[in-house]
This record gives C-alpha cells, structure tokens and sequence, in this order.
C-alpha cells in the first residue's frame, strides 16, 4: 500500500509532466515560426542581392555616379565634423 507521500509526490509530478510537455510543445512552437522568419530573410536577401546586381549591370554609369556621389557627401560631413571639433578645443 502506498504511503500517504508518495500519494503526494505522484499528484505533484503529474501537473508538472503535462506543464514540462506544454512548455516543450511552445518552445518547438517558436523555434519553427524563428525557423521561417529565417528562411524567408535569407530569401529576401538573396532576392535584393540578386536585383542589385542586375541593377549595376544594367546601370554601370548611374551606380559609379551614386557612389561618388555619397562618397564626397561623406567627406563632406566628416570635414565639417572635425572642423567644428577643432574650432571647439
């Protein structure tokens, strides 16, 4: 016959079992929805890579143009960064 706490202890892993196998099912829940978030990001980059690359061949002139353009935006920014700096010191 079993003891009055082993009564007990049964009672208490029995919702504790059905909880661990409910928090095992939401944690496989998430890792699959994490899982298709990924597939379809590494889809989207893929694609964007892809249209970038038909773009500059397409557009060589406007691509280098663009480029040249942001890069003496940069330095344009920079100058006037440590100018100021300067002017500060």
């Amino acid at each position: 016959m079993p003891t009055t706490q082993t009564t007990m202890n049964k009672k208490k892993t029995a919702p504790n079992s059905v909880s661990a196998r409910k928090q095992h099912a939401d944690l496989e829940s998430v890792t699959d929805q994490i899982r298709d978030r990924y597939e379809d990001l590494i889809d989207n980059v893929t694609e964007t890579g892809k249209t970038s690359v038909s773009f500059i061949k397409k557009y060589p002139l406007y691509t280098l143009a663009s480029v040249v353009a942001i890069g003496a935006a940069a330095t344009l920014y920079l100058k006037s960064r440590r100018s100021s700096q300067s002017k500060d010191s």
